[in-house]
């Protein structure tokens, strides 16, 4: 980035996220757009979720970083600009009518051209999930919209966590209330082993854990049971960015997560 000096970057949130902590570990506290290169004038990021603590870090160092949305089956659906955009959304649609929500809130991409009409050599039954009867496409990601148009995102239909008492939780939101607590670095919400609760799986350091415990236990009376944090695993491992934890396109993987962690989830209640 020093060297190539760029005027913008496009790039997934990990590559955000790893800025961010050597920009912290290795430069001048309040530096980041000289650390960027000195000539940025936007970010541009998609791909994956990112978390609100990342977005809040880079516009509070006067660095915008905008958010977009698309998918490779539709191309573009919505994207923040830099004379229209809000922090914590993907911006607003491209195409107004070419958007649908399905009853339980999933985006169904319905305008045309498409920019793929199925998979190769899939399971045809995988492919009916995406490419519906008469055209449409579903995205698998549950959203609304705002007052003034700009779409939020709630997070993936398939990491939505099955409880054992039949309800299901989107952990995004969960992990976005949790990143607020000082000296969490990082966070990623799981079920506990049987199900009966939600656990999160916090990187920080030795000395942040006692308060980040009492934070998530003063938090948890103020929110729906279901929605509560009832056991809490601490690591110093960057969950985010750490190859063993990510899917080959970049993506967190939670299933990595909840092996690698667990079996540690009963003995750090």
């Amino acid at each position: 980035m020093s060297e190539e000096g760029p005027t913008f970057v496009i790039a997934p949130p990990v590559f955000y996220d790893t800025v961010l902590h050597l920009e912290r570990a290795h430069a001048e506290p309040g530096r980041l757009a000289a650390f960027l290169g000195g000539n940025i004038r936007f970010l541009i990021t998609g791909m994956a979720p990112i978390r609100r603590g990342t977005m809040d870090a880079y516009w509070a160092a006067g660095v915008r970083l905008l958010e977009a949305y698309g998918m490779t089956e539709t191309g573009m659906i919505a994207w923040n600009t830099e004379t229209a955009h809000r922090p914590g959304t993907v911006g607003r649609l491209i195409h107004h009518d070419g958007v649908r929500f399905a009853p339980d809130n999933e985006l169904i991409v319905t305008h045309l051209p498409t920019l793929s009409l199925g998979y190769f050599d899939s399971d045809p039954a995988e492919a009916a999930s995406t490419f519906l009867t008469g055209g449409d496409i579903a995205t698998g990601d549950v959203g609304t919209l705002d007052e003034d148009g700009f779409l939020q995102l709630q997070g993936r239909k398939k990491d939505l966590i099955p409880l054992a008492n039949g309800i299901k939780i989107q952990p995004l939101e969960i992990e976005n209330e949790l990143f607020a607590i000082p000296g969490v670095e990082d966070v990623v919400i799981i079920a506990n082993r049987h199900a009966t609760g939600l656990a999160a799986v916090v990187t920080a350091s030795d000395e942040a854990r006692d308060g980040i415990r009492k934070a998530i236990e003063t938090r948890n009376p103020s929110v729906e049971a279901s929605r509560r944090t009832t056991s809490v695993v601490f690591t110093t491992d960057r969950l985010r960015g750490e190859p063993r934890f990510m899917t080959k396109n970049m993506k967190l993987s939670r299933i990595a997560v909840a092996e690698e962690f667990g079996q540690r989830l009963d003995r750090e209640a």
